[in-house]
């Protein structure tokens, strides 16, 4: 058998054919590596934007819990607030009492006097200290309100 050019066949078709398919074949697989790149681009991109989010989501339900926690402690605050303007009031009121005992009471009764007025420097300094909490419990909440609020 003869092959080729002698059994008279165009060699130059069987020799430019295969090289033509490679070249399609190599173009075919450039795109589909091209393709497969910007696929793991994007995906890569995807997988970055999915774990900021779920860092985001973490903070954000941290923050959550925080400002509850606060929020708790505000009410306790307010609370306890309430209770020392009632003992401030109770004592004012008792001041009072004392005042009115202490001028009404005749020349005589001086020993009585003293022992009110001695009530009455108690009843202040109560007073006082009760005040000084409620400042300070005013001060912690005002702390806690600008915490949660900002």
């Amino acid at each position: 058998m003869v092959f080729g050019a002698a059994a008279g066949h165009n060699t130059s078709y069987t020799a430019t054919r295969p090289c033509a398919r490679y070249v399609e074949h190599k173009l075919e697989l450039d795109g589909i590596r091209a393709a497969a790149e910007k696929m793991q681009r994007q995906l890569d991109d995807t997988h970055k934007q999915l774990a900021a989010e779920v860092a985001k989501r973490f903070t954000l339900e941290e923050a959550g819990a925080r400002a509850r926690l606060e929020a708790g402690r505000a009410g306790e605050l307010a609370a306890q607030l309430a209770a020392e303007r009632s003992d401030r009031i109770k004592l004012e009121k008792e001041y009072l009492e004392l005042q009115g005992r202490a001028f009404a009471a005749p020349g005589s009764a001086m020993a009585e006097v003293r022992q009110l007025r001695e009530e009455l420097f108690g009843a202040r300094r109560e007073r006082a200290l009760g005040e000084a909490r409620e400042a300070d419990l005013r001060r912690e909440m005002a702390a806690l309100r600008r915490q949660v609020g900002g």
